[in-house]
């Protein structure tokens, strides 16, 4: 029988000296029936561990290196290449770009769907780091709300505010 994800990252974190086995043990059972959050959030949401380690753990478990988004600010121009759902569908935010190769942090590295749905949008070489789920939607939520090409009515502005023009002919590229 497969061992779960949740098994797995509890035998990590006990070999990590982070939690006991009965600490494990205790954890997923009492996960056990929760939805919408998963297991790394919960950890850390409840006190039982850092996000420094649960990243370590994921890293561990991945077999990638981990990348905490926080507080990070991430390459406009890389995201803008990429559709908003395509990123929270994924928990997958870009990193960087050096010549061919693209970093991108992400979720779940195991997710058979990502690599094919990626070249859709790229056709770089692909290295792949490990985030909390959690905080990389938070990261593309807080990128697409601030988007420097959202219009924004109360902003103030004058005829030399560049920014300000800019909204305005995408406000009228959208008004037809």
């Amino acid at each position: 029988m497969a061992q779960s994800f949740q098994h797995k990252i509890c035998e990590v974190l006990v070999r990590n000296k982070v939690i006991t086995d009965q600490e494990a043990s205790d954890l997923q059972r009492d996960f056990k029936g929760r939805s919408k959050e998963t297991f790394d959030e919960f950890l850390v949401s409840e006190g039982f561990t850092t996000r420094d380690e649960i990243l370590v753990a994921l890293s561990e478990y991945y077999e990638v290196p981990a990348f905490n988004v926080m507080g990070y600010m991430f390459d406009h121009h890389l995201l803008l290449q990429f559709p908003q759902d395509f990123l929270l569908r994924h928990g997958a935010i870009p990193l960087e770009r050096d010549e061919n190769m693209l970093a991108i942090i992400v979720s779940d590295p195991h997710n058979a769907d990502l690599l094919p749905e990626l070249a859709e949008y790229v056709s770089d070489d692909i290295r792949l780091f490990v985030g909390l789920r959690e905080d990389i939607i938070d990261a593309v939520m807080e990128f697409y709300e601030e988007s420097p090409f959202t219009f924004d009515e109360d902003r103030p502005g004058d005829e030399s505010d560049e920014m300000y023009e800019d909204e305005g002919l995408i406000e009228d590229i959208f008004k037809d």
